[in-house]
């Protein structure tokens, strides 16, 4: 199969997978596993933590010894933890559940987008990405759809299709996938491209916006249904009905967002720190109102510029990092994104349950704004001095 359907294919159904098994998640954990605000962190955080050990590790065997092997074993991890939540709704199955889900998805991030830049290109892989991010954002809808029809008939059945989903994406890889040797690592190059990365301003830049932005995104990610819940004019079936529209909505307005920024924005530090400006005022706004109508409509813009911002912010990375050690920088930083929502994830549940849901995710949005600061700094002017866009992959390149 060529690489770019595999490509798509894997954007497509991952994206349904999650959405199906992860929208209306929270919704079953505090309905059904009975977690309060600090227990729905708590368990995001153990996600974090298992995510943040295996990322580096995963990183260095998928340049080391292939991607093929922690893209598929990543798949099928994540399937099999999806199901185990959905066909045990316990805490002690949610939280092995959880930590099994954080291997999987170290093993499938920075992997699959290395695959991918090695298959299609460095000259194609940030179009493909943005497409790629299309292909999801419209899977994604699809999965809302099926998670709201689903969870109506029982909470647990859209972890159940989704997982299902995920494990047969993996069974498919499994032929589909090409197997080609990793582009030259070997254990010194991946320590001359994390030593690259590091000295490079704009990757150093990203790298500290990265760390804020997960400071605030872990408190925000768990606490947000909570708080639109407490606000929605109804309860029970209704409330999944809701909050399934509501995602809808937001996908619905990234897909032509994702478009629009990906063909006006220069891809540099200043045109993100104006997204994640934005971002951060309607979390703020999201966090103050008090009336449903205002919070869903925060609500929506903010996920909306993140779910645009994404692919924008990966290719920008991609395109920055050396092919032999492109998995290795990418898990590295990975694992400053997990540092910084087990850092942030649990004083905001604290917040929630001492003070209100509403002061924990305005702290989510103060925690992040110095991210705009460090994006600003990852401008252009800098970095030509240092020799160009390229010059974080000079170290990279002299081992070879």
């Amino acid at each position: 199969m060529r690489p770019y359907a595999v490509f798509l294919i894997v954007a497509g159904c991952t994206a349904f997978g999650s959405s199906c098994a992860y929208t209306l998640n929270l919704v079953f954990q505090i309905g059904v596993v009975g977690l309060d605000p600090l227990g729905l962190v708590l368990v995001g955080t153990v996600l974090e933590v298992v995510y943040l050990v295996a990322q580096v590790p995963m990183g260095i065997l998928a340049d080391l010894r292939g991607r093929r092997l922690p893209v598929v074993l990543g798949v099928l991890l994540t399937g099999a933890a999806t199901v185990l939540q959905g066909a045990a709704p316990t805490v002690p199955a949610t939280i092995a559940g959880t930590a099994l889900f954080g291997v999987g998805a170290a093993c499938f991030d920075g992997a699959f987008e290395a695959w991918a830049a090695d298959e299609l290109g460095e000259a194609g892989i940030g179009a493909a990405l943005v497409r790629g991010a299309q292909l999801a954002q419209a899977a994604s809808i699809a999965g809302m759809l099926a998670a709201s029809a689903l969870s109506a008939a029982d909470p647990s059945l859209p972890l159940l299709a989704g997982g299902a989903v995920w494990l047969a994406l993996g069974l498919l890889l499994l032929p589909a996938m090409r197997a080609r040797p990793a582009p030259r690592g070997r254990p010194e190059d991946l320590l001359a491209g994390l030593r690259a990365a590091n000295r490079a301003p704009r990757v150093r830049a990203m790298a500290f916006a990265t760390l804020f932005v997960a400071l605030g995104r872990e408190g925000f990610d768990r606490l947000g249904q909570a708080h639109l819940l407490d606000a929605l004019p109804g309860a029970g079936a209704s409330a999944s009905l809701w909050l399934g529209g509501l995602a809808i909505t937001t996908t619905l307005a990234a897909i032509p967002l994702t478009r629009l920024l990906g063909n006006l924005l220069p891809g540099d530090g200043p045109a993100f720190a104006w997204l994640l400006s934005a971002q951060v005022a309607a979390m703020a706004v999201f966090a103050l109102a008090d009336r449903f109508a205002l919070a869903a409509a925060a609500a929506v813009v903010a996920g909306a510029l993140r779910s645009a911002a994404d692919p924008l912010w990966t290719a920008w990375l991609v395109a920055r990092t050396a092919p032999a050690t492109r998995a290795t920088v990418l898990s590295a930083i990975g694992m400053l994104s997990a540092t910084g929502e087990i850092a942030g994830g649990p004083p905001a549940g604290w917040i929630g349950r001492r003070f209100s849901v509403a002061r924990a995710l305005l702290a989510c949005a103060a925690v992040t704004l110095p991210g705009v600061v460090f994006l600003k700094r990852a401008g252009a002017p800098r970095d030509r001095r240092r020799g160009g866009a390229d010059a974080e992959r000079e170290p990279a390149r002299s081992g070879d």
